[in-house]
């Protein structure tokens, strides 16, 4: 009996402890209120460590937030976000949290007319001095096959349209129809040429877009054009056979550990793939690297003493890199 007694002035306590916390708390936050509308600065004090403590606290909520909503940490560089950050620490404490509903339809119609507006400018500079029109074909994930319209003027290239083309063949004869409807929409005597890709089905549709409008120029792309090239270059012979060695080599070196820690220690942790936008592009870079870290990896004691040296591929490997022609 004593005990429960005891007991249950001890959380009485307790109890009466946390009211008054809170008490002090809310008379804080009051007197925070009225002084942000009074617009007076807050009193400066000399416990520094109190104000690190509140920044602490508030930083602490922010983390969490980016951690489990997959917030990119590059947010944190944008001028957007450090204006978002600005305001509301001028509106302060209280600020009620935009529900999805506000996010989702009158902010992000808002955000759009102002896009809208920042895009007049391009208008008016296509119109002023021309401009061209750029077509890209590519697959998604889905393995859809898009097309993407865009106009580029003295201002910057904008993006205009995408256009699913996975329900009809990409004969030269579409490609044109497409091209063709996309210059009548915009408006044809402002364009001065259309770049496309290099496929024979865009050159057909080029061909057929300058005999419709021959004020218009057709242009192939430039960097499909040395993509072309290289796939060409990589079918020589002799050249042919050193793509070959080279990719033998790095499945090697990528799938044996010991020779992929050696020569990222000889080359200070450089990869030797590097993946560019096209696969023929990458070939070639990547044969750039061996050649230029060869010598440093396969020729040093540490791999020459290794075991991996007297392994069949092992063997092979080093064969290839002391190559006078790799």
């Amino acid at each position: 009996m004593i005990y429960a007694y005891e007991k249950k002035i001890a959380e009485t306590a307790a109890y009466m402890e946390e009211m008054q916390e809170d008490d002090d708390e809310e008379e804080d936050g009051i007197q925070e209120i009225a002084r942000l509308k009074s617009g007076k600065r807050p009193p400066t004090t000399s416990n520094e460590a109190s104000s690190t403590a509140s920044k602490k606290r508030t930083t602490n909520k922010k983390g969490p937030l980016d951690f489990l909503n997959g917030i990119a940490f590059n947010v944190a560089k944008s001028k957007s976000f450090t204006l978002m950050i600005q305001a509301i620490g001028t509106y302060g404490p209280y600020l009620k949290p935009l529900s999805y509903h506000e996010l989702r339809v009158p902010l992000f119609k808002k955000e759009l007319e102002y896009t809208k507006v920042l895009l007049t400018g391009h208008e008016e500079e296509r119109i002023k001095y021309r401009f061209s029109i750029m077509s890209d074909g590519w697959m998604d994930r889905k393995n859809r096959t898009l097309i993407n319209f865009l106009v580029n003027c003295s201002l910057g290239t904008q993006f205009v349209r995408s256009v699913d083309a996975s329900e009809y063949m990409k004969t030269g004869q579409k490609i044109f129809e497409l091209l063709d409807s996309f210059v009548e929409e915009i408006g044809e005597k402002n364009v001065i040429q259309v770049v496309t890709g290099n496929g024979s089905n865009y050159v057909l549709a080029g061909k057929i877009l300058q005999v419709t409008r021959p004020k218009i120029f057709w242009t192939p792309c430039a960097a499909h054009c040395l993509d072309l090239m290289l796939q060409d270059i990589g079918k020589i012979p002799k050249v042919k056979r050193v793509i070959q060695r080279g990719i033998m080599l790095v499945g090697y070196i990528y799938n044996h550990t010991f020779t992929l820690n050696t020569m990222r220690k000889f080359t200070q942790k450089t990869e030797l793939v590097r993946h560019e936008v096209t696969r023929f592009a990458t070939t070639f870079l990547t044969l750039q690297r061996l050649h230029k870290q060869k010598v440093n990896h396969f020729s040093s004691d540490e791999w020459l003493k290794s075991k991996a040296t007297k392994e069949p591929k092992g063997k092979k490997a080093t064969d290839v890199v002391l190559m006078p022609s790799f």
